[in-house]
């Protein structure tokens, strides 16, 4: 059984406890991926090496924190436009990336936000 994201205690190869970060939940399951392959072919599987990349963070409209894993940080409007830029790369698709670029310019300039999810009460 293999279970990853949200739902999974992760360590690193100390054995200390990984965050429960998106940079994680995607190696993780790549890795899960990978070694179910292995299994599958009649190979014995990896152990689970974190790649540490640095932590991001968006705040509010136009500011944001960067933490690298060399230990250097930026804030503000530069780590803003740092975590949309790794944002999109992120994101499989040119279509998604689009609509991503195309929401995030109308946000910035109507500064209303698009795609939102209304749970228990019904749009009057």
């Amino acid at each position: 059984m293999f279970v990853v994201g949200d739902v999974a205690w992760i360590t690193d190869k100390d054995g200390d406890v990984l965050p429960q970060l998106g940079s994680v939940a995607l190696q993780a399951g790549e890795h899960a991926g990978e070694n179910i392959a292995r299994i599958v072919a009649g190979k014995e599987p990896k152990p689970f090496e974190y790649n540490d990349k640095g932590t991001m963070a968006a705040i509010a409209r136009g500011a944001a924190v960067a933490q690298l894993h060399s230990g250097r940080t930026m804030k503000g409007e530069m780590a803003f436009l740092a975590w949309g830029a790794v944002h999109l790369t992120l994101l499989s698709a040119w279509e998604d990336r689009t609509k991503a670029m195309v929401n995030w310019t109308w946000s910035g300039f109507s500064h209303e936000r698009s795609g939102r999810i209304l749970v228990g009460e019904k749009e009057r």
